[in-house]
């Protein structure tokens, strides 16, 4: 076939050879142009399928923002608040109360009257050592006269010295037994004082135990005084002791219906006890804490570590890594990874480090699906695109 087309082509009519070629070369042309057409076709084809096959969407992801805050880190408990002094007071002799001039919660000051008992039978007593001093001091005069009279008679002359020396004696008798009733007397006085009862600390009345008119004897709860310093006592157990509780750790008390008072950790028990192996651990409370009152019971945190300006992040934001742990903060809608150490943890949220900038956006879902430099769809964590 191509030696005919060979032939005719090249034959020497030169009019018959004219056409050919012109046929021949307009084929050709048509043929061409379709083989550049279908490569045409071919490559438009082939770029979408190759960006199709390269191009990654935007992973959607939840984002919180950070902000600085007070973080502490702490041991929660209940106590018992109660008072650091505490004072008793009861008769301390038989008789009628006669006054009691307080009430509970009333406040006291040192030295105040509370009560006065009154013992008849001992201020009969009083009344018969009153008459026994006043003859024993007769007498005395009487004796210790003669005998500076006798003094005088035995220097004249007048009676031997036997006879001084006898008054002498009477002299002396009679004024020890002066000095003996007068002392009853006193042991008296002391037992009298004692129906007068006063306040040995400033502080308020806890409890009333009796009224006026009730008989009392040795022994019998009168009044139940509190100083105005407050503690609370906490039951902690060993575990949490060795986990940094020790004199002078902060503590914050607080009642439901209060403010947070700040206090501090004074004494704690040299000894566990228990099944649970609790020491009892004393936390000191400022003076200011007029709300507060002995028997109520306070919820106590003791406070292990505190960063003022923390930048905490939710624990969904951290990621475990092989060398520790990670959060993805979000630029430009293009994650970055920062690899972080964790701080105190408090109500969900921890502190990093390094302190992060207030503002920061950092991812807390799909951190599976993140690495350094993705691309992101940031949804904010409380709703709504960032």
């Amino acid at each position: 076939m191509f030696s005919s087309l060979f032939f005719w082509f090249f034959r020497p009519d030169k009019q018959a050879n004219t056409r050919l070629k012109a046929s021949f070369l307009l084929s050709g042309s048509v043929f061409l142009l379709s083989l550049a057409g279908l490569s045409g076709c071919m490559s438009d084809n082939a770029e979408p399928q190759a960006a199709g096959e390269t191009a990654v969407p935007p992973q959607a992801v939840r984002v919180i923002t950070v902000e600085k805050r007070a973080m502490r880190q702490t041991l929660d408990y209940v106590g018992t608040i109660r008072a650091t002094q505490q004072v008793a007071l009861s008769a301390q002799l038989p008789g009628t109360l006669t006054s009691l001039h307080v009430d509970r919660g009333d406040r006291v000051t040192r030295g105040q009257l509370l009560a006065r008992i009154d013992a008849n039978d001992i201020a009969a007593r009083r009344a018969q050592i009153a008459a026994e001093i006043q003859r024993a001091r007769t007498e005395n005069d009487y004796l210790c006269g003669r005998y500076a009279t006798d003094q005088n008679l035995a220097e004249a002359g007048v009676i031997h010295s036997a006879q001084l020396d006898t008054s002498r004696n009477a002299c002396e008798s009679s004024a020890q037994a002066v000095a003996a009733t007068e002392a009853k007397r006193g042991e008296l006085e002391a037992t009298l004082n004692k129906g007068v009862i006063h306040s040995p600390i400033d502080g308020y009345v806890l409890e009333r135990s009796a009224e006026p008119g009730e008989d009392v004897g040795p022994g019998r709860p009168l009044l139940m005084l509190a100083s105005d310093g407050l503690e609370v006592l906490v039951p902690v157990v060993e575990s949490d002791l060795r986990r940094g509780i020790k004199p002078g750790t902060p503590a914050l008390v607080s009642l439901s219906t209060s403010s947070e008072f700040e206090g501090q950790v004074d004494t704690i028990a040299p000894s566990a006890r228990g099944a649970a192996r609790s020491a009892e651990v004393t936390v000191a409370l400022p003076e200011n804490t007029t709300e507060l009152r002995p028997g109520m019971s306070a919820d106590v945190s003791f406070v292990l570590a505190a960063l003022p300006d923390a930048t905490p992040v939710p624990r969904e934001a951290l990621k475990a890594t092989d060398e520790g742990w990670a959060i993805f903060i979000i630029e430009n809608d293009i994650a970055r990874r920062v690899d972080i150490e964790r701080g105190i943890a408090q109500g969900g949220l921890i502190a990093v480090e390094p302190r992060l900038a207030s503002g920061t956006k950092v991812a807390v879902s799909n951190l599976d699906a993140l690495d350094e430099g993705a691309r992101v769809y940031p949804v904010d964590a409380k709703g709504g695109q960032r």
